[in-house]
């Protein structure tokens, strides 16, 4: 239990009614629920760093409009209704390791793979400390895996590893010693294909 974190999914409505019975009785609502996690999938479109990313992730979002919170009990209740409300996700406890994937492919509707190979950057310590809204210890990175190749499902990775204060470049059965330069900027990606 120790190697996982714990998000909170939160559901905050604003004038629920307080029994399906009782039209004209109103409260706020909220629910919550933990989850474990091992690892936090990242999306990369539309942010260009890791910080950026977490802010998306962690993000409310108000549903309203044709987007409106439909109640479980909508169809067997002729007094429910399509509410607003804000949904969203927060970090509640980080690991002792965090390891995060960043989507960067997607299937489009014509059933093709995106690439999102847009740059984004990764800093080699980072604080989780305004994701999260309280004290947490900084976090080293340690690994990058990289994937090279036109399609998700094909291609071949390598990984980069910090070892002793140094970073080394394993790809396949060839390991090398690497600079912080190749590590982090020649990964941050820069252009966009769709295959």
């Amino acid at each position: 239990e120790t190697s996982t974190g714990c998000l909170k999914a939160s559901l905050c409505i604003m004038g629920l009614h307080k029994s399906e019975y009782d039209i004209q009785s109103y409260l706020d609502y909220r629910s919550e629920s933990l989850e474990r996690f091992i690892d936090l999938q990242l999306s990369v479109e539309g942010t260009g760093n890791l910080f950026e990313s977490l802010n998306h992730y962690t993000g409310y979002e108000l549903l309203e409009g044709d987007n409106m919170y439909s109640p479980s009990n909508m169809e067997s209740n002729p007094l429910a209704k399509e509410l607003a409300a804000h949904v969203g996700i927060i970090i509640h406890k980080l690991p002792p390791v965090v390891m995060i994937q960043l989507k960067r492919f997607e299937t489009t509707v014509n059933l093709k793979e995106r690439e999102d190979s847009q740059q984004y950057e990764y800093p080699e310590v980072f604080d989780f400390s305004p994701i999260v809204n309280k004290p947490t210890p900084l976090y080293r990175l340690y690994a990058v895996l990289v994937h090279q190749g036109e399609k998700a499902s094909s291609g071949h990775y390598y990984a980069y590893l910090r070892l002793k204060g140094k970073w080394y470049k394993f790809n396949d059965e060839v390991v090398r010693e690497s600079s912080e330069k190749e590590v982090f900027e020649y990964n941050f990606g820069g252009q966009l294909t769709v295959h």
